[in-house]
């Protein structure tokens, strides 16, 4: 994940290095309800 988001905060500064904190959170925070549903279904 680094070498993505290393260019843009070299770029642009820390406003778009917070963005590329925020992007992760949300990716893995989508990556924890996917696996809160698959749990779900294989459970019931």
């Amino acid at each position: 994940m680094e070498f993505i988001f290393t260019p843009l905060t070299l770029n642009n500064g820390p406003i778009s290095g917070i963005f590329a904190f925020s992007s992760i959170v949300i990716s893995l925070s989508i990556i924890r309800l996917l696996w809160i549903y698959i749990f779900i279904l294989s459970c019931s």
